[in-house]
């Protein structure tokens, strides 16, 4: 294709996030609103956290309802629109607990693209929770299409996709919601091309979300400056130089491109509400390691060995065999089965210290045995998080599961019940009725005349830890 053909391209992606895009369903819609919920619940549960605070002291703050000025979740601050997008976007990450999408981005995209969506909205009262739906359903679907370009090359060779993909996210949110015009949005993703970034070799730090939060800072930026009239070169996105090309093999980009919400990946069975706050690779297992913990009724002192067959991309993702504090434990599969068997639960206190450190839990860590299979079942993505488990009692007892859905996918979804119950254990000291009540306030945003009202409802002094 000729650089003007890339440029059509790049134009047509634009197009489909300003003005073209097909409709949404009530159903996408109502989805939306849960993963919107869902993410809002964890980023108060990262609010609170010492790294979240001194992320805080380094960004400028606004006075509260300034103009361009949106919210910091759970506090009583106010920062510039995009100091917010950063701030809100760490403390949604921070925990690991916010959704995945695990075949095409390879992303956590909801952390990304609704928040950049819900902070432009706060910066403008008068924007509506269906339109804040809307372009959060946008943005994912950029980060899905051009994942599905650059994936998995992109993320095997160590990018984090939650952080360079979620600059594209980010900046459709934005750029739909601040009015950009289709050659303004063109603009916008190229100046996306040059400012996405984030490294899978940063995982089990505070850098890592500290590099989704700054995505969206970034997206939010390019939106603002393709607004102000910077400009990106013609096939800086899709050219042959272009980011896409850099990491594309030979993939069909304008069929891909085409296909924009046709139907929408968002409601495609990849997206998954995490059920526990780490790596969604450990996530069937754990799964495994709590049902037969409940149905065998078994102590972590009986075990014998635990052994966890698990596709052979996984160990490149999960790094951490001895962990020394949450943040690591997270990328640890030995600790997270460790935990399981040990505490009968996996949740953010599991990762607290006092429970990396407790000495049961260390103890069993070293009879957990990781074996590569090849033969595990495996998606568009050419990998998969499917598991499967064998424990041995120290009696002889031998007892194994395989676990192919992830907990919260489409083929094994969290109840609303369940998603409430998540909100709620993480806003934490609020009463469980106010919590309750701002929970189903924002799964019903989509009839909300103003998302920024609606934020009003949110706790704003969240428990220091």
């Amino acid at each position: 294709m000729s650089i003007g053909t890339f440029h059509e391209l790049e134009e047509r992606l634009a197009s489909f996030v300003v003005r073209d895009a097909p409709a949404v369903s009530p159903e996408e819609l109502q989805q939306a609103a849960r993963h919107v919920a869902d993410l809002i619940g964890v980023a108060l549960a990262g609010a609170g956290l010492p790294d979240t605070r001194r992320l805080r002291v380094l960004t400028a703050e606004a006075p509260a309802r300034m103009a361009g000025a949106a919210r910091v979740w759970g506090t009583r601050h106010w920062a510039p629109l995009r100091e917010a997008g950063l701030l809100n976007a760490y403390a949604g990450h921070v925990h690991d607990f916010d959704d995945d999408e695990i075949e095409y981005s390879m992303a956590h995209v909801t952390v990304t693209a609704a928040t950049a969506a819900i902070v432009c909205a706060d910066s403008r009262p008068g924007i509506s929770g269906h339109e804040v739906l809307v372009a959060y359903l946008l943005g994912t679907e950029v980060a899905f299409r051009v994942g599905e370009i650059i994936n998995p090359y992109h993320y095997r060779r160590g990018w984090h996709a939650s952080a360079t993909l979620g600059t594209f996210a980010a900046c459709a949110a934005a750029g739909r919601l601040l009015g950009l015009s289709v050659a303004q949005m063109r603009h916008a993703f190229g100046i996306c091309a040059s400012l996405a970034s984030g490294l899978r070799a940063n995982f089990g730090s505070e850098a890592k979300p500290l590099q989704v939060g700054q995505s969206v800072r970034n997206g939010i930026f390019a939106a603002e400056a393709a607004m102000a009239g910077m400009t990106a070169s013609a096939g800086s996105l899709f050219g042959p130089s272009g980011y896409a090309s850099l990491f594309e093999q030979d993939r069909d980009m304008a069929t891909i491109i085409a296909g924009f919400g046709r139907p929408y990946r968002f409601l495609g069975g990849s997206m998954a509400i995490k059920a526990y706050p780490c790596c969604t690779a450990t996530h069937t297992a754990i799964y495994s390691m709590l049902a037969l913990r409940s149905e065998h009724r078994f102590s972590s002192e009986e075990i014998a060995s635990i052994v966890c067959h698990l596709d052979p991309a996984q160990p490149a993702i999960l790094i951490y065999d001895r962990p020394v504090d949450g943040t690591q434990a997270k990328f640890s599969m030995q600790y997270c089965l460790s935990a399981a068997a040990t505490f009968g639960a996996v949740g953010i206190k599991e990762f607290e210290e006092a429970a990396v450190n407790d000495p049961s839990v260390r103890d069993l860590m070293e009879r957990v045995e990781i074996v590569p299979d090849p033969g595990v079942p495996k998606g568009p993505s050419g990998a998969s998080n499917a598991s499967t488990l064998q424990v041995a009692l120290k009696n002889g007892a031998m007892f194994d599961r395989f676990q192919e859905c992830v907990p919260g996918s489409l083929g094994q979804s969290l109840s609303d019940e369940d998603l409430h119950d998540k909100f709620v254990e993480c806003v934490g000291d609020a009463k469980p009725a106010d919590a309750s009540r701002v929970f189903h306030l924002l799964i019903q945003a989509g009839s909300h005349p103003s998302f920024s009202g609606l934020l009003d409802h949110l706790p704003s002094n969240v428990r220091m830890h």
